[in-house]
């Protein structure tokens, strides 16, 4: 790792608070992609405009309703991925703490009710659930740009190969004191349609998912033989509120004596 992204270790961060929908310079553009160059096959793709960048919220905030609405989707999320008080964030150190999510209380109470299954029964029955699509577009037409990663192919090889790339490409956002936001729900989604032989999704779901995938793919003119592996929102953006709890580097790497 270049020793001048290695200092930003400490300071990298996930920033989900709304940009100022100030575009990026092309030396920004350039740095980012570069920082990711020679990672095994992987490319980048980088967004700025306006147009594109409210589209890409369509997508995005589509495929945060599906994951939410989903019956697996919904209870990996609330029940697993969440944390509702500084206390249990501070107990677990890991998962998404609700503070970060940079919510309005109004917000954060929609988000409460929603956290209950017979609640999400209702939604599934009215069809409804379109409120969960703001916060993505939101942010999106707000954004600076977004970077699409791609690798040939989603063999686990090339996938850790790619983690690797944005791990830089991050660590050099926050070296420009980017704010930083992974937005990459309609690719998981659209992975798991495509390849899980009983995916955790209806029929219907499983066709809105794949319908999504085409429509980011299309967005971005990728060709065949890429495939859409991460999506991270770049913007201007004011510091965040609070920042995420993580484990102690002791808890995940045992020593091999």
């Amino acid at each position: 790792l270049d020793p001048t992204l290695a200092v930003e270790n400490p300071k990298r961060h996930t920033n989900r608070k709304k940009g100022y929908a100030l575009s990026l310079t092309e030396e920004q553009i350039n740095r980012l992609i570069a920082i990711s160059a020679d990672s095994h096959g992987l490319k980048t793709h980088v967004i700025h405009e306006k147009g594109r960048l409210e589209a890409l919220g369509s997508i995005c905030g589509a495929a945060e309703r599906l994951r939410v609405k989903n019956i697996h989707g919904h209870h990996d999320f609330f029940a697993n991925e969440m944390r509702w008080s500084t206390q249990e964030a501070e107990r677990t150190r890991d998962g998404l703490d609700i503070n970060t999510m940079e919510m309005s209380l109004v917000e954060q109470i929609g988000l409460r009710a929603a956290s209950d299954p017979a609640a999400m029964d209702l939604l599934r029955t009215w069809n409804g659930g379109k409120g969960f699509e703001s916060g993505a577009r939101r942010n999106l037409a707000a954004s600076s740009g977004v970077i699409l990663f791609t690798m040939p192919s989603t063999a686990p090889i090339d996938i850790l190969s790619a983690g690797r790339a944005i791990q830089r490409a991050w660590l050099q956002a926050s070296a420009m004191n980017l704010a930083s936001h992974p937005i990459s729900a309609a690719i998981f989604l659209g992975h798991h349609a495509s390849s899980a032989a009983q995916p955790a999704l209806t029929k219907e779901e499983k066709d809105e998912a794949l319908n999504l995938f085409d429509q980011l793919k299309s967005l971005f003119a990728l060709p065949k033989d890429e495939q859409p592996i991460f999506l991270l929102n770049i913007s201007y953006s004011q510091k965040v509120s609070i920042r995420s709890l993580r484990l102690p580097l002791e808890a995940m790497v045992v020593e091999k004596k």
